[in-house]
């Protein structure tokens, strides 16, 4: 296992893609979620050294804000992104299948390795994940992926 950072990335991701994302890891190590916040993963790559972060996941609904009792069921490690201007990933073997029908429109592709879903027993409101300083605040739940502090449970 890796060794954790002080750190952790929170990000919504629709369920479909957490879902079909097992397709993807069957052969490949990582599996990658599309993002327009580069600048979060631009901060978590000049923080890691090279090291993979924890990413915690909650699924995200279409059209409904989220709220600070959604769940993190999903968990899995950070290991890089890919950027590419045309909106789409250079390798399309490493996004979920249900993704491949979006409209490129993405500015990053953020790479997650071992990603699973947790035991019932260890899911937790968003709430409860904590601050980090230049992450997020906590005043309303993220609409993308944020910097958060790494959970006590998880370190």
């Amino acid at each position: 296992m890796p060794e954790p950072q002080p750190f952790a990335i929170l990000a919504p991701v629709p369920l479909v893609h957490l879902e079909s994302s097992a397709e993807v890891l069957v052969a490949e190590v990582s599996v990658a979620f599309g993002s327009n916040s580069y600048e979060v993963f631009n901060k978590v790559d000049g923080l890691r050294d090279g090291n993979p972060v924890r990413v915690l996941i909650y699924a995200s609904h279409e059209g409904v804000e989220a709220q600070p009792s959604y769940m993190v069921k999903w968990r899995g490690w950070y290991v890089g992104q890919v950027w590419n201007d045309d909106g789409r990933h250079p390798e399309e073997k490493f996004r979920p299948p249900s993704a491949l029908s979006d409209t490129p429109s993405w500015m990053t592709f953020w790479h997650v390795s071992e990603l699973e879903e947790m035991d019932k027993k260890h899911w937790f409101p968003i709430s409860k994940v904590p601050k980090f300083k230049g992450g997020w605040t906590k005043l309303k739940p993220p609409r993308g992926p944020v910097l958060v502090g790494l959970p006590s449970a998880l370190e």
